[in-house]
């Protein structure tokens, strides 16, 4: 059983590292993210990861259908480690 994590408290103006009470994966790591919205309330997780951008912000990638999707990391996503097989 997956062990997930909802992000709750993130605050943007902080940086990644320096997010205090705030469970988050290391940088880089391969995790499963689940972003949901009102519009596809039941999708699927992917397997993505969070990756620091040259200019030092912090996005989430999820990788499907062979391209990436780029996310602002924000309350309410919930991500899970995994191993792979």
């Amino acid at each position: 059983m997956l062990d997930w994590k909802e992000i709750k408290g993130y605050d943007k103006n902080k940086d990644y590292k320096w997010q205090e009470g705030v469970e988050l994966p290391e940088l880089n790591e391969e995790i499963l993210i689940q972003v949901t919205n009102e519009n596809l309330p039941d999708r699927a997780p992917f397997v993505g990861s969070f990756k620091r951008r040259n200019d030092g912000y912090v996005w989430m990638i999820i990788s499907a259908n062979d391209g990436m999707t780029f996310y602002e990391v924000q309350d309410g996503v919930k991500w899970a480690r995994f191993n792979r097989p």
